[in-house]
């Protein structure tokens, strides 16, 4: 059985909601009849939530393989996913309420444009790898 519902977006093409997202923080800029009218800072900490894992995962499989089973049983309890999937969505629903109010029209740039080259071009593993876990996980 599938749910589905039907409904109505009201908006309006004047008033935009432009999203910039960082490593640490997310940017609004509310444009009300094509002006701006206020920028927003909200910040997330999904870098430093990214790096603290990465710490303690090198920590608990240090000389040992992830396919043993108490490794993995400790990884899994660490629960980095949930973590940072809560951020994101409590982000986005301040996001959502932002636009709805306003009935603006919400505008996010590509996050994953270029982040092939940008960890292609990073020597130091452990920067490729906050890069890795960051943008992937920002899919607002």
């Amino acid at each position: 059985m599938t749910f589905t519902k039907d409904f109505e977006v009201v908006y309006d093409s004047r008033n935009v909601v432009a999203v910039d997202v960082n490593e640490n923080n997310v940017t609004l800029a509310l444009f009300k009849d094509e002006s701006l009218h206020e920028v927003y800072r909200i910040d997330t900490g999904l870098g430093r939530i990214v790096i603290a894992y990465a710490e303690r995962r090198r920590r608990i499989t240090k000389g040992r393989s992830t396919k043993i089973r108490s490794v993995k049983k400790v990884l899994k309890k660490l629960r980095e996913r949930e973590r940072k999937q809560d951020v994101i969505y409590k982000t986005s629903k301040i996001i959502e309420e932002i636009a709805e109010k306003n009935n603006a029209v919400v505008v996010v740039g590509n996050v994953h444009k270029g982040k092939r080259r940008l960890v292609n071009n990073v020597k130091k593993n452990t920067l490729r790898h906050r890069i890795h876990k960051g943008l992937g996980s920002l899919a607002l």
